[in-house]
């Protein structure tokens, strides 16, 4: 009786086997392994996403009365949000005055003890930039704050005086600049 039971068993699972095999398609040969040189010119036409700081805006539809923006640090941790044209003037606004402010000799810190400046509007709480003034020196914070959560990177750093100022931050006011006014061409 053992047998005549280990016997069927047996061929039981032969048969459940042979109808699992039955069901399936012939599986196609792995491809040829690629070449060195094809993969490194497979890869320099990879598009890749960016890392490290960035600001992007852009309007929102044909009438502009939407942006979107989009704030990264160099951790490539990001926020992102939408706001009404109203809210993207106040964004100008504060860059603008900020980069005035930061321009100038007033409220600049000693060598070794910065003073930081912030500017906000006391109405619009998304846009947050502070200026550390040293010495010669003025730092860019720019803060956004949307329901995704809230980000600060530091936008750059100028030397008051210099001609060779480039930051991010003042990138940033052109860019947004550009967004409202799209015929204008970003820097």
């Amino acid at each position: 009786m053992k047998v005549a039971t280990k016997i069927i068993s047996l061929l039981l699972t032969l048969l459940l086997m042979q109808a699992v095999s039955f069901g399936q398609k012939p599986t196609k040969p792995a491809p040829p392994p690629i070449s060195p040189e094809k993969r490194l010119e497979r890869s320099q036409h990879v598009l890749r996403a960016p890392s490290g700081k960035g600001f992007f805006i852009e309007a929102v539809g044909e009438d502009q009365a939407t942006f979107s923006i989009l704030l990264t640090d160099d951790k490539n941790q990001s926020v992102a949000g939408t706001f009404r044209r109203a809210q993207i003037e106040i964004f100008e606004a504060l860059i603008e005055e900020a980069k005035k402010f930061a321009e100038s000799d007033e409220a600049a810190g000693a060598p070794g003890s910065p003073k930081t400046t912030r500017f906000v509007d006391k109405d619009e709480k998304s846009f947050i930039v502070d200026v550390q003034k040293m010495g010669l020196e003025s730092h860019f914070f720019v803060t956004l704050q949307t329901l995704q959560g809230t980000l600060t990177v530091d936008a750059g750093v100028i030397k008051r005086g210099s001609k060779k100022n480039a930051p991010m931050f003042y990138a940033m006011l052109a860019r947004v600049q550009a967004a409202k006014n799209p015929t204008t061409v970003p820097q």
